[in-house]
């Protein structure tokens, strides 16, 4: 591996195979990520495909920035300048990094990408208005290299794989519209489709084949119509038909799953919540042992928010305090769904969660119990003893609390 650009947001590493043809790859969005603030240098597919005999590229973030950083232009010159000889190059990503592969693809003057359920643009105001899943990025980033919306990438070919279910039709239909796209609409494959379609068809074999010009859309579409029906996403999204649900149940009793499909299948369960299959997956995660990084904490956020479907909240606290940085609005809800003040007194004597996660909790019992209040701001002003805003919120709460005491 060579490392051959390295700023502060993006880093581009290099496998070289001595093959005629090159994956640039994109890093995906990912849970642990803030759009501005530096965590780690993920990669996407690691170096799977230069094992499998091709030169790859990775363009890696360390942000959920959706690659709109002055950075970016550098790092596609650096890429232009060691695939200049290549005869075929092939631009590849899921989610934010598919957007990546479309978005630059003119830019790398790839001869195709293969885009796994890329979106269109994050701007709130080019998509539509029921999608607000990227609102938070969209509203600390400078978003000026939207290149698929601008039409730049109009000659670009490739194929976007994507849930024509879900909010990711919307974005494909546009894409279609703005490239030279081929569409292959998978239902039921949720965000990101990439875990169906390896079950269904092999994600080498996608990739493979589309580097040998042997990949046909049709029979990709009839492979995967053919085994797509077996996966646990799509017998979820069709609990209805027939004995589905009884076949999820001996699955997940049987251990004929994988993490990413247990943590799939919390999250969609938690949304409607059954307490059957609720019961057995949380039955089966008991003594599941995890490794580390993104998989990892998506898995243990899901679980997550089960208990807290569930109404077991303080369980679902064990749950994210297992995590670095656990999303702020999960542990709020899980600690504003206790109503014991035993409970939340032992919470804040056991849990260490961040200052303003503990100070957006006081605020948000302000109308409930200001007793609680108090208790959850001296925890944020013993991790931010400085923040003026706490100390104020603190004086305010112990008055309060003192001139209740003074009339009972």
């Amino acid at each position: 591996m060579q490392t051959i650009y390295c700023g502060k947001d993006i880093k581009v590493t290099k496998y070289s195979t001595g093959s005629d043809t090159t994956f640039v790859t994109f890093s995906s969005w990912d849970v642990r990520k803030h759009p501005v603030i530096s965590r780690e240098f993920t990669s996407f597919a690691s170096n799977i495909i230069y094992k499998m005999g091709f030169n790859q590229i990775n363009i890696q973030s360390n942000k959920n920035n959706w690659y709109q950083t002055d950075e970016i232009d550098q790092a596609i010159l650096e890429v232009k300048k060691i695939t200049k000889n290549s005869s075929r190059l092939i631009t590849y990503g899921s989610s934010m990094g598919a957007y990546a592969s479309i978005n630059f693809s003119s830019l790398l003057e790839a001869d195709c990408f293969i885009a796994i359920s890329p979106q269109y643009s994050i701007d709130p105001n080019v998509i539509s208005k029921e999608d607000k899943r990227w609102r938070y990025e969209a509203s600390l980033l400078d978003i000026k290299r939207d290149y698929i919306v601008s039409q730049a990438n109009k000659l670009s070919f490739g194929y976007v794989l994507y849930d024509n279910m879900s909010l990711d039709g919307h974005h494909a239909e546009l894409i279609g519209r703005s490239t030279s796209a081929v569409l292959l609409p998978i239902s039921h494959s949720g965000h990101p489709s990439g875990n169906t379609i390896n079950k269904a068809y092999g994600l080498k074999r996608l990739i493979e084949e589309v580097a040998n010009l042997s990949f046909r859309p049709d029979a990709f579409i009839k492979v995967l119509n053919t085994s797509i029906d077996d996966t646990l996403e799509v017998m979820y999204c069709n609990l209805n038909k027939s004995n589905n649900k009884d076949l999820i149940l001996e699955r997940i009793e049987k251990g004929l799953y994988s993490v990413k499909e247990l943590a799939w299948l919390m999250d969609r369960v938690s949304k409607s919540y059954d307490n059957e299959l609720s019961v057995a997956l949380i039955k089966c995660t008991v003594l599941l042992k995890l490794g580390s990084g993104s998989l990892a904490n998506k898995f243990v956020s899901c679980k997550a928010k089960l208990f807290i479907s569930m109404g077991l909240h303080y369980q679902a606290l064990l749950e994210l305090s297992r995590l670095k940085a656990p999303q702020k609005w999960l542990v709020k809800k899980a600690i504003l769904g206790i109503n014991n003040k035993d409970e939340i007194e032992l919470i804040c004597a056991r849990f260490v969660f961040a200052s303003d996660i503990m100070r957006d909790v006081a605020i948000a019992f302000e109308p409930i119990d200001i007793g609680l209040s108090l208790i959850f701001m001296r925890k944020a002003h013993l991790q931010r003893p400085h923040g003026e805003f706490i100390q104020l919120k603190l004086d305010e709460y112990s008055s309060k609390v003192s001139m209740k005491e003074c009339k009972s």
